[in-house]
């Protein structure tokens, strides 16, 4: 009998251990406060997995606190699916873009040292920094730089290469001489990543460390955020998220090349729980903290560079002037965030995923309304990835069957040429005509291809299309060069060896 029980109570744990991991796809690092109830779960539940669903997103990490409390604390789906390893509280994530707001913090406290001025020139700084508007030397200051009214161009990013030296910060901003500015330095608001890059070797040059050494010495020490990393290698391999990226209608595993020269603006990495430290942190009530919170205030003031629609844009931060809230997302080829804080109410949500998804942002709002206990907003998502992959697919199939048909037609006369229903014949001017207008052709439709992304996605080239777009548009534009090959051989065909007449 003492043996039966043994056995039971060895069984009865095995299964607990067992329910706790397979609920929901979620983790045994899951928390609920005692102040959700249970439909607030279930309602939070549902909202990240349908959007989940509809995004095709792998794993996910959600964290919610409420003034100096977690709230909700959960992993999704799978940081690694070949392997069937589940989401948790310690699963690492690239923050992409929400990299910035710890550099914004990092110049912020050069300037209470007294070592800058937001005012100061990048010159000052960088020396050999010069960028011109319009054939004058423009000058723009840190404080254009940290709210990206620099009027540096967005496909500046095309031009940061992959480097493991310990200049890769510097060699990335060295990419800008000789490119010009799109507006005038102060004038108007225009993303660029390549912003921060600059404030990252500004904190260099300044501070005469590595940016990382800086950041880590001077941030994420004193904010006690242990599990925050600046080098992917000092991430425990067991917790690193795979990275994934739709191709073919579905998330693919894919290992994105490594930007370090880009990682003052996109390449922090880290995951839910320092997350619910960063939160609280961001909201006033952390207590373990020894960062000056007087900055972290600073970094929320409007300084009026606007957006649009009564947003702004501060120091790493989207701020919404209407409701008061901050909110900044982070993508990067196959992964991606979304942080949310409303200081007024005390709430703060972070999402991490690891796949580049528009979902993510739509995450934070859905559980942002249900912690307000407000319907969510019934409102579609466009997936420009997703849709350029259905696209794609879409338009392979017909390449495909296309090319198919005239290896068809192509074998078909060569066949007809043997049984002499066909004849070699000697090319005349209407045929050497239309010999070189299907050149002209196919030359005209391979300059397009190779222009299409400069013309159509912001100036950016293939290299950038193949690194961040579905792996579907790439191999699209060679069944596409492909087709018009096939199309060129069939009219040189049909023209040197026409049919027998009668």
């Amino acid at each position: 009998m003492a043996k039966l029980k043994h056995y039971f109570l060895i069984i009865t744990a095995i299964l607990c251990v067992f329910v706790s991991v397979s609920y929901g796809s979620g983790s045994i690092n899951n928390y609920f406060s005692e102040a959700m109830t249970q439909a607030d779960i279930d309602r939070i539940d549902k909202v990240v997995q349908e959007n989940m669903n509809d995004g095709k997103i792998p794993g996910i990490s959600l964290v919610v606190v409420k003034d100096n409390k977690e709230l909700y604390k959960r992993g999704y789906g799978y940081s690694d699916v070949a392997n069937s390893i589940l989401v948790d509280s310690n699963t690492v994530f690239e923050l992409g873009s929400n990299s910035k707001a710890f550099t914004a913090l990092g110049v912020l406290k050069l300037e209470n040292d007294g070592l800058l001025d937001l005012n100061d020139l990048v010159e000052e700084h960088i020396p050999w920094f010069e960028m011109k508007y319009q054939d004058t030397t423009a000058l723009i200051t840190i404080e254009h730089v940290m709210n990206h009214t620099s009027g540096i161009p967005f496909n500046s990013i095309d031009n940061i290469e992959e480097s493991n030296s310990e200049g890769a910060i510097e060699e990335a901003v060295r990419t800008l001489i000789g490119m010009k500015l799109q507006s005038r330095p102060g004038e108007r608001f225009s993303y660029a990543s390549i912003n921060y890059d600059i404030l990252g070797l500004i904190i260099e040059n300044v501070s005469h460390q590595s940016y990382e050494t800086y950041i880590f010495e001077n941030v994420l020490a004193p904010m006690k955020l242990v599990n925050t990393y600046l080098y992917r290698d000092d991430v425990p391999l067991p917790h690193m998220a795979k990275g994934y990226k739709i191709g073919f209608l579905n998330a693919k595993e894919y290992e994105a090349p490594m930007f370090p020269g880009n990682k003052p603006a996109g390449y922090i990495l880290s995951n839910g729980n320092d997350m619910s430290k960063w939160l609280m942190i961001q909201l006033g009530v952390d207590d373990r903290s020894a960062f000056d919170h007087d900055l972290i205030e600073s970094a929320h003031v409007n300084r009026k560079f606007e957006v649009g629609n009564d947003v702004f844009y501060s120091a790493g931060w989207y701020i919404d002037e209407s409701s008061g809230v901050i909110f900044h997302g982070g993508n990067n080829p196959n992964f991606s965030s979304s942080i949310l804080i409303d200081i007024k109410n005390g709430i703060a949500i972070a999402v991490l995923a690891n796949l580049n998804s528009p979902f993510t942002r739509k995450i934070s709002n859905d559980v942002f309304n249900v912690i307000k206990n407000e319907p969510v907003a019934v409102e579609s998502v466009f997936d420009m990835y997703m849709q350029a992959d259905k696209i794609a697919v879409t338009a392979i199939v017909i390449a495909v069957f296309l090319i198919l048909l005239m290896i068809f037609l192509i074998a078909r006369a060569f066949i007809q040429l043997f049984n002499k229903k066909r004849v070699f014949t000697s090319l005349k001017t209407r045929g050497i005509i239309g010999i070189l207008v299907s050149l002209c052709f196919l030359g005209g439709l391979g300059w397009i291809i190779h222009k299409a992304p400069e013309l159509f996605l912001g100036g950016v080239t293939w290299k950038s299309v193949g690194i961040w777009a579905p792996k579907s548009l790439p191999i699209l534009s060679f069944i596409i060069l492909s087709t018009g090959l096939m199309a060129c051989i069939n009219i040189a065909v049909g023209v040197m060896i026409p049919m027998q007449r009668k």
